[in-house]
């Protein structure tokens, strides 16, 4: 920054004399380390200034950077394009009145979010539906790519929904599920009685309804947890937890513990001789080993099983008590063809998986309650394997 002017010769006294004045405005002592001394070969000066490029290409990257979130403003019910991985601020109508969606996506996408005015099934007992105005929620759709992050943050709720919501009630997020006529909780990141507006992290694409909910009436629905995060568990108390992928886990421990699941999209190894898998494999863990009361069900698309030359008829959940062991059965298993979903009740969280016989084999059936030998009497080896 003290180098003279380079048409000049730093030899000549005029460069000095623009080099001390240069030097001065800056505040540099004559023995401070940044000046650079005149003498030094043209090499040497030119290795002190790469610090100065850097600055410079580091600080026109972090203005680049900076570009990739992006501000939009929408309509409900319109498409907006997205570019991937840049987090995109949505705005939908105007000032106090808007609803904003914060969304990245995994690849560029179309993302489009809409008002809901009614929805065909009935909330849970004891939650009262809260209006934005005539709508009852919100749908976001995301076509081209996934969403890696939505988080949703409502216009003020209509003045009769607001005053629903008092010491004795809560506000709830629900999503809902058309083909199985029924609801997951959503975790609400905060409510607002300043605005009424309702901030939320939506785990999927989907419905979202809002309600107030009378803690003292509610019934229990089950909580929506993203694969991978972690719950937490309250000793005796029974939790539900549903997650992608058509799984839904109610379990009861003795002591607060934790519960984590993860799937993993291949074939088991090491199957039961003459079954077939069904391409997955769920790890639920538990932070502290123990026996606990499970149940779980988890849902299959019936053409996959199909093309899989299996016999619906003769599904059946799966477990490991350790990786690599043989495969057993639970304390509980069967599989419900209409609704297309196997339920199994177990006290021994692992690995699990689901098999069926090969169509035309004659080993079909409905399922039934296992084998009677492990765990059923809660004195199997419990947790996680």
């Amino acid at each position: 920054f003290c180098a003279p002017p380079p048409h000049e010769d730093p030899d000549s006294p005029n460069a000095r004399q623009n080099l001390s004045i240069n030097c001065r405005s800056l505040a540099l002592p004559a023995s401070s380390p940044n000046t650079i001394p005149r003498n030094l070969p043209q090499q040497t000066k030119m290795k002190l200034s790469l610090p100065v490029i850097a600055l410079v290409l580091a600080l026109s990257t972090s203005s680049h950077a900076q570009l990739l979130d992006l501000d939009l403003t929408a309509t409900l019910g319109a498409t907006t394009s997205v570019t991937a991985n840049t987090e995109a601020t949505i705005t939908y109508g105007l000032a106090a009145l808007s609803a904003t969606l914060v969304i990245t996506t995994d690849a560029d996408a179309d993302v489009k979010l809409s008002a809901v005015s009614t929805v065909s099934a009935d909330l849970p007992q004891g939650h009262s539906a809260l209006a934005f105005g005539a709508g009852a929620g919100f749908k976001l759709e995301v076509s081209g790519g996934s969403a890696v992050s939505a988080k949703l943050t409502t216009p003020p709720l209509s003045v009769a929904a607001q005053a629903l919501i008092t010491s004795d009630g809560q506000v709830g997020c629900f999503r809902y599920d058309a083909a199985a006529q029924s609801y997951t909780q959503v975790d609400i990141e905060s409510y607002s009685a300043d605005t009424g507006s309702i901030t939320v992290e939506l785990p999927m694409e989907g419905t979202y309804v809002f309600a107030a909910l009378d803690a003292s009436v509610a019934v229990a629905v089950p909580v929506f947890v993203k694969l991978g995060e972690a719950r937490a568990t309250v000793a005796g108390e029974t939790r539900s937890f549903a997650y992608q992928s058509g799984l839904q886990i109610g379990l009861k421990t003795q002591t607060d513990n934790a519960i984590t699941v993860t799937r993993t999209e291949s074939d088991a190894s090491n199957p039961p001789a003459g079954k077939i898998g069904l391409g997955f494999v769920l790890d639920i863990e538990l932070d502290k080993e123990e026996t606990i009361e499970g149940t779980f069900e988890v849902a299959y698309d019936a053409s996959a099983v199909a093309a899989k030359g299996i016999a619906e008829s003769s599904l059946k959940l799966m477990f490991q008590r350790e990786a690599g062991g043989a495969w057993e059965e639970p304390d509980s298993v069967s599989v419900d063809v209409t609704a297309k979903v196997i339920v199994a009740t177990t006290s021994h969280f692992s690995k699990w998986t689901a098999f069926g016989d090969a169509q035309g084999s004659g080993g079909g059936g409905a399922g039934g309650d296992g084998e009677g030998e492990r765990d059923g009497d809660g004195s199997g080896s419990g947790g996680a394997a």
